[in-house]
């Protein structure tokens, strides 16, 4: 009971040095709630996010990289479209560490912002959440003009696994950009069907040197590979 209380009062205590007109009091106290480990901390690392001060801004989108969840998700949103590049890129990283499926319903709105950054940053958390209700999106930003948010795309499509959507991994080892091609040659590991691996066998022949490189890595893992 004791080590419950004391838990609270460092929390109220750092909630009120996140007030203080020192900016680095406030990014002090920010590493200190990320040390915590108490879901009480998101709460007040989201209303971080807002604080005028863009250090202390990144601060608490590092922070929440600490932790997990729906209420982790929301808040990590709001930092990814920063206006504030070294913000916004502390926040598409600790997107990148959510591991509950349940924050999938907070980042799929993003797939398709305004943002190339913001598009790839959210396809690039939904990669790790295999949730398979966020193919339909992955699929749609196979057509993204931007090649590293189809990459992003491709390495989503992969990580689930689904055997409906190794014809889309095909058709994206003929995308115009090689970056492209390697990740949809990648993922084609993740698949024993016999048109992953003849995909596989064909990208040995493409014209990009480092194509051909993960194609020949990713064949090596197909059984009775000629």
């Amino acid at each position: 009971m004791t080590d419950l209380f004391e838990d609270y009062a460092d929390l109220d205590d750092l909630a009120e040095r996140l007030k203080t007109d020192d900016p680095g009091e406030r990014r002090v106290a920010v590493m200190e709630l990320a040390d915590l480990g108490d879901p009480g901390a998101i709460p007040l690392l989201a209303t971080g996010l807002t604080d005028a001060n863009a250090g202390v801004r990144e601060q608490c989108a590092i922070a929440l990289g600490e932790y997990d969840g729906i209420e982790t998700a929301k808040a990590l949103v709001i930092a990814v479209v920063d206006n504030d590049e070294t913000v916004a890129k502390a926040a598409a990283k600790a997107m990148a560490e959510l591991k509950d499926p349940e924050c999938a319903d907070a980042i799929l709105p993003f797939v398709s912002h305004g943002s190339a950054f913001v598009r790839g940053a959210s396809l690039r958390a939904l990669r790790e959440l295999k949730r398979p209700d966020t193919l339909k999106a992955a699929l749609n930003a196979l057509t993204d003009p931007d090649p590293l948010v189809r990459a992003e795309a491709v390495s989503v499509i992969g990580f689930l696994k689904l055997e409906e959507a190794i014809p889309a991994l095909k058709a994206a080892t003929s995308d115009g950009d090689p970056i492209v091609r390697r990740a949809a040659v990648s993922a084609l590991s993740f698949s024993q069907v016999k048109i992953a691996s003849e995909t596989v066998i064909d990208a040995l022949r493409d014209e990009d040197w480092m194509v051909r490189e993960t194609a020949a890595e990713t064949a090596a893992r197909f059984p009775k590979t000629p």
